[in-house]
């Protein structure tokens, strides 16, 4: 398995030379660069204060600033690969990349800007279909700063993108966000009467 994390935009330089040195030089050239055509996928892990799957910033009462505000989840993992066959599965052969979310102070997808609490982007991708995972996390509690626990997935935890490029500019995918809840153990037997709910 392979872990690809590209940096630069992927290229083709075509170099002609002139033989005749009665014309041009022979040290002389036309270089033509050839940029080859790419995508991205990304943009948001938030915590799902209400479990309802959608992103609220504001929280439910729409006011900023308050505890119901829907954040977003620093270094979660993501992970993405290309689905060359479509089968939904991480095959041999088939190219895979892996990021964390921001945390506020990190640029995350090098384009020199510092991403939000949350945002990932994978970038320079070819065309091709992909599937991009947030399973289950271990990531700090928005309630309780310092401690760590499981995080459930409340969007599914994981979509499949397709990168297409119709002789412009590549998709870049902007809509793959995955919200979490705080996981919680539930305790007690069947035949109890009352149930303790313990929050991770």
């Amino acid at each position: 398995m392979t872990v690809n994390s590209p940096t630069t935009l992927p290229s083709i330089e075509n170099t002609a030379y002139i033989q005749d040195s009665n014309v041009i030089p022979p040290t002389d050239s036309n270089t033509v660069i050839t940029t080859l055509p790419i995508g991205a996928i990304g943009d948001l892990n938030f915590y799902d204060k209400n479990g309802d799957g959608v992103h609220q910033p504001a929280g439910e009462d729409g006011i900023p600033g308050t505890a119901d505000d829907e954040t977003g989840v620093p270094g979660a993992t993501m992970v993405l690969f290309k689905d060359d066959n479509g089968n939904g599965m991480l095959d041999e052969g088939e190219l895979i990349w892996v990021q964390e979310t921001s945390d506020g102070t990190q640029d995350v997808d090098g384009d020199g800007v510092i991403d939000p609490v949350g945002y990932y982007n994978f970038t320079n991708l070819p065309p091709g279909n992909y599937v991009v995972e947030a399973s289950g996390q271990s990531v700090e509690s928005p309630t309780t700063p310092g401690l760590y626990g499981a995080m459930v997935a409340t969007t599914g935890e994981e979509f499949t993108r397709t990168v297409t490029c119709g002789g412009g500019p590549c998709t870049e995918v902007t809509d793959a966000d995955f919200g979490f809840i705080e996981g919680a153990v539930l305790e007690g037997t069947e035949s109890s009467t009352t149930r303790t709910t313990t929050v991770l």
